[in-house]
């Protein structure tokens, strides 16, 4: 009688927890209606979406910027796809990722379990990210003591606001810049003939002098700066951007709902034909004034647009300007493992890298 009894709870409680379950479920599509609703209107592979196109990620960090490439190529400029239960729109039409930003961590990316916040809190990850990140805190809380003490003298909200936006500048312009002076010298060292041009015009503006760059120098160097832009038009060290809708977005036919993810390849609107002539060949005249009035604004958005564009773009600008303008004028870059552009495999961790080393030739001008 006894084993009878506990048989019934069990089967109980099996009930109630399929039941539940069930409620759960229901609720939970319930509340994504809207996403379903209008992710159905946008092209798209009809696949299951708590899976989605797992196929993208299934390469890891070598294999993702290859996979994204093909898989936007393929499409249609927008488009959808499912991953993990996420709605991402994938949108290359410059005119609408205008509007779209205007309205509006590698390892996580990869591993579809840690996506859950709870799962990744528990992560040996999630623990190592909390650490890095205290130990930027405290440098950066150093920097800021060290030259704006007045600043502490301030409310806590104060304080904290300069504190976060030195971190973020901090941060994304040591790495970003890097990259770029990084991609700038392998393609400079391909590309010897721009080179010359480079150091023409340095030597326009400085002659025999081994002085420092002003600003007023720096902004003098026009041919440079077109170098960088199709440098990073051609290598972004951004190569796609994530935005999430917290609100429905409605452009011309097309409706981007509430709650899902717009993602803008960066790399593939750079490399479109339908926006720049013959896309790989790299030329610096792209970006003279009289050829690029008539292309659309968010055909180059190396570092986003609208309210969330990064906030040390000109100081990225400068920086770069200045570190290239002084080591051209010292050195000749030569190439080591690339014969041209395309020879250049990226990956794709937080930001494009090059797959291999990036190691140049250098020969002393003087």
């Amino acid at each position: 009688m006894k084993s009878f009894k506990e048989f019934n709870i069990v089967n109980i409680l099996t009930w109630v927890l399929i039941i539940l379950t069930f409620f759960l479920v229901i609720k939970f599509n319930w509340q994504r209606r809207w996403l379903y609703y209008h992710g159905s209107k946008f092209h798209g592979s009809l696949t299951f979406s708590l899976i989605g196109q797992i196929k993208l990620i299934a390469g890891g960090y070598t294999g993702f910027m290859g996979n994204l490439m093909e898989f936007v190529r393929v499409n249609p400029p927008i488009f959808k796809f499912w991953m993990a239960g996420d709605l991402f729109i994938i949108n290359s039409r410059p005119e609408s990722v205008e509007i779209l930003l205007e309205e509006l961590i590698a390892i996580r990316t990869f591993r579809i379990w840690l996506h859950p916040k709870f799962f990744w809190e528990l992560s040996s990850f999630s623990k190592e990210m909390h650490k890095l990140s205290r130990i930027t805190l405290d440098f950066t809380e150093q920097v800021v003591w060290f030259r704006h003490p007045k600043y502490l003298s301030n409310s806590w909200n104060v304080f904290r606001n300069v504190l976060e936006e030195t971190q973020i500048m901090m941060i994304t312009a040591s790495e970003t810049t890097a990259l770029v002076l990084s991609f700038t010298l392998l393609v400079l060292g391909i590309h010897t003939e721009v080179q010359e041009k480079i150091c023409a015009e340095l030597d326009s503006i400085f002659g025999s002098s081994t002085r420092d760059a002003t600003l007023e120098d720096i902004n003098r160097m026009d041919y440079l700066e077109r170098v960088m832009k199709e440098s990073m038009r051609l290598l972004p060290p951004i190569p796609m951007i994530v935005r999430f809708l917290d609100k429905d977005v409605k452009i011309d036919q097309h409706v981007f709902p509430k709650r899902s993810s717009l993602l803008v390849p960066i790399l593939h609107m750079n490399r479109r034909p339908e926006l720049w002539d013959d896309p790989l060949t790299f030329n610096p005249d792209r970006f003279l004034p009289e050829q690029s009035k008539n292309r659309p604004r968010c055909a180059y958005i190396p570092f986003s647009f609208g309210f969330r564009n990064c906030i040390g773009l000109q100081y990225g600008m400068i920086s770069v300007k200045a570190i290239l303008s002084t080591f051209l004028r010292r050195y000749e870059v030569g190439s080591v493992n690339y014969k041209s552009i395309a020879d250049i495999e990226m990956i794709f961790t937080e930001l494009a890298k090059p797959k291999d080393n990036c190691e140049i030739l250098l020969k002393s001008r003087n």
